[in-house]
């Protein structure tokens, strides 16, 4: 694809006329009706809170998606099944999700008309997607973030048994000076829980039983404070590069993103 062209023709061309004139909607409508001043500053609220300003996008792309796609509906209520289709489309590339990503997914499949959401939550999405952009920011932070808190936090300690686990795979690393970092901090751990964690390589931290997450999570307080502080630190980037490419699947297209100090996404608009 030659540079600055955003939507790919011929495979816009497979799919149909609808499909098609729909995509470039959504495109043009998001960039109208989105204020990304509100994206900067809500990164800006979560970081306040000790966490990767990449969890807030991860919720809020894909509720400003959604309202879009609202918006669109407004004007063209004939769009709703070409954009229904594209975000089945979507929803169905994803994987892997952390908890936090997960708990953002089930508002698209709740507006897909497929989900469990809560009521009180259901209610706050509607109210989110009748708003304009300043009022949809309020109702996420009021009425939304409250109970997403707790899936970041869910992520964040799931995300620390993953480290271990990428670790135990002895994958190569650029930074060869980090990967003895991280094999020196695994073999602090009590050889048994070594040796399940070499055992259980080949799966994801989630699919690891409860109590043996909470036993490693409970021997890293026992590690001297700098080793704590540097696995913090590779968790804190970790959970930025997750978010990242979960994030792309929601951001419009003619959107540059430029990764700052501390994981802020900075948004510019392509010429």
């Amino acid at each position: 694809m030659p540079k600055g062209v955003v939507f790919n023709a011929l495979e816009l061309s497979k799919k149909s006329k609808d499909y098609a004139i729909n995509s470039v909607r959504h495109e043009i409508y998001y960039l109208l009706h989105t204020d990304l001043f509100l994206w900067r500053l809500g990164q800006r609220e979560v970081f306040k809170f000790g966490y990767p300003p990449t969890v807030f996008l991860v919720l809020y792309s894909l509720l400003e998606s959604l309202r879009v796609d609202e918006e669109i509906l407004r004007s063209h209520p004939s769009s709703e099944g070409a954009l229904k289709q594209r975000w089945e489309e979507i929803l169905k590339n994803l994987r892997d999700l952390y908890p936090h990503q997960g708990f953002a997914v089930e508002f698209a499949r709740a507006w897909l008309g497929s989900s469990g959401l809560s009521r009180e939550l259901y209610r706050s999405l509607q109210q989110y997607l009748q708003s304009k952009s300043k009022d949809a920011y309020e109702v996420l932070m009021g009425e939304i973030f409250g109970r997403y808190r707790a899936y970041i936090e869910q992520a964040q300690r799931l995300n620390y048994i993953d480290l271990f686990l990428e670790e135990a795979k002895g994958r190569v690393r650029k930074d060869a000076h980090k990967g003895r970092i991280m094999t020196d901090i695994l073999k602090k751990l009590p050889e048994s829980l070594q040796t399940v964690i070499q055992n259980s390589k080949e799966l994801r931290a989630e699919e690891i039983p409860e109590d043996i997450r909470e036993k490693v999570l409970a021997h890293l307080k026992n590690l001297p404070e700098w080793m704590r502080d540097y696995i913090k630190q590779m968790s804190y980037l970790d959970m930025v590069e997750r978010d990242l490419r979960f994030i792309t699947n929601f951001l419009p297209k003619t959107l540059e993103t430029d990764l700052e100090h501390k994981g802020f996404l900075l948004f510019l608009i392509k010429p």
